[in-house]
């Protein structure tokens, strides 16, 4: 399994906080607007870990979830800005293997996101 991180978001500064939150490891990260352009890469590319950012969807993002899922096994990290738990279950139930709320601004979201990629590289 390769190391590379997949970001599906329309939101590009996320994507930038993310890469520099992995600057010091030998990680790629890939930038990716949309679904369809991440099924393709996916089937293309080895990648780790794929962050599906829910806010910055156009589509829903269990729909997205789902479709993600066809096409791969690796762990995805759904973003949800509600904080509702049925949004959180709903994600997890469509096959997000963890989830993170935004916005992701203070340190200890940082280091969740560092901690849950070491965990699924060990």
């Amino acid at each position: 399994m390769g190391k590379n991180i997949l970001i599906i978001s329309s939101d590009r500064k996320l994507s930038d906080e993310i890469e520099k939150c992995f600057v010091n490891q030998i990680v790629d990260v890939c930038y990716i607007c949309s679904v369809q352009e991440a099924i393709c890469k996916i089937q293309l590319n080895d990648c780790c870990l794929i962050i599906l950012d829910f806010a910055s969807l156009k589509q829903c993002g269990d729909e997205a979830i789902i479709m993600v899922r066809k096409y791969s096994p690796v762990p995805i990290l759904a973003l949800l800005s509600e904080r509702s738990n049925s949004n959180k279950v709903a994600a997890l139930k469509n096959g997000a293997d963890n989830v993170l709320e935004r916005p992701l601004q203070s340190k200890c979201y940082w280091h969740r996101l560092k901690l849950y990629y070491a965990g699924i590289q060990s």
